[in-house]
């Protein structure tokens, strides 16, 4: 799967890399910190952090500190000041709800903030395709951020109404110009997938096509990504 895409949907693993930020003082994992910067490159402006509450009493942030609840990224979901973006609940449901055995982060974006952040790439190819960022959204299901066993990452990315056909040409087509990956093809959770490796990357891409959507994995290896994929459409 192209560069380019990863760097589009960096935005949703961004937020899923600030929401576990809000919770935890911990140095970001290698992962986050690469979809950070992966989304910077598209201009994008992360979104605004949670401000402490003046208001906080010192004996209130103890009783926060000293409760296991507290500690950990679905406990810094619940900060009432950050909310993951939920555009597409539908798409969200085609992504595993689990992964590694624990609950996932989910989130989507809907076109209008494609629209917030326009990318000559990704215009070019809707143009293509007769399409425009209104026609585009896409969903992310993240691991648990603090296991760092796992690192591994599903998402879908779609183009409402596309041909299959020249949507998945288009992608296939952008693939080949990433000097830096390698790709193959075989069979990973009984899913025929597109396999791309980077030198400079501890993750492998699964990706595959359906109807007018691209369905990727992103894990350290396939048999984390199998349970991953066999649970994906």
């Amino acid at each position: 799967m192209s560069g380019r895409v990863i760097r589009w949907v960096a935005l949703g693993a961004l937020v899923l890399a600030t929401a576990a930020g809000c919770g935890s003082s911990s140095t970001p994992s290698p992962s986050a910190s690469a979809a950070a910067s992966a989304a910077a490159s598209t201009e994008a402006s992360p979104p605004a952090s949670a401000e402490p509450s003046a208001a906080a009493s010192p004996s209130a942030a103890a009783s926060s500190e000293a409760s296991p609840a507290a500690s950990g990224a679905v406990a810094s979901l619940a900060i009432p000041s950050f909310q993951l973006p939920s555009d597409d609940k539908g798409l969200e449901a085609l992504l595993p709800s689990q992964l590694c055995g624990k609950a996932t982060l989910k989130l989507s974006l809907s076109g209008d903030r494609f629209a917030a952040n326009p990318d000559p790439t990704l215009n070019g190819v809707l143009s293509s395709l007769g399409k425009t960022t209104a026609d585009v959204s896409m969903a992310v299901a993240s691991s648990d951020p603090t296991d760092d066993t796992c690192n591994t990452t599903a998402f879908v990315f779609r183009i409402a109404g596309a041909d299959p056909g020249r949507f998945r040409d288009t992608f296939i087509s952008l693939a080949q110009q990433e000097q830096d990956t390698t790709y193959t093809t075989g069979n990973v959770g009984g899913k025929d997938v597109y396999i791309g490796t980077q030198t400079d990357s501890d993750t492998t891409t699964y990706a595959y096509f359906k109807g007018d959507a691209l369905f990727a994995v992103e894990a350290p290896d396939e048999s984390k990504a199998a349970p991953a994929l066999q649970a994906m459409p």
